[in-house]
């Protein structure tokens, strides 16, 4: 019985497949609306960055907006390493070899 299914079920993804790969697509982006996303997007990372450098500076250190940038970027590809706190130790080990505190 779960083959008849199986294949039923499989003839009909295979038709519908056939249908939308014949359907035409149309697209048409506006570059307009992607490059203000974009400028958002940026505008929001270099909140994040100076939120930090300024936490930074209260604490008694100093990183340039650059570097700190470089540093958070590179830190945050942590994320797509198991474990959620390589982000964490990469950001302190590279601000600690620019003489920042941990």
């Amino acid at each position: 019985m779960t083959a008849i299914i199986l294949w039923f079920v499989g003839g009909r993804l295979v038709d519908q497949w056939k249908q939308f790969r014949g359907t035409p697509i149309e697209v048409h982006p506006r570059w307009s609306l992607i490059a203000l996303s974009c400028v958002v997007v940026l505008a929001a990372y270099a909140v994040l960055i100076e939120t930090w450098r300024r936490i930074l500076r209260a604490w008694g250190d100093h990183l340039g907006f650059v570097e700190a940038a470089r540093i958070y970027f590179v830190s945050n590809l942590g994320r797509y390493i198991p474990g959620k706190i390589w982000s964490i130790g990469v950001m302190a080990e590279m601000s600690r070899r620019r003489q920042v505190s941990v």
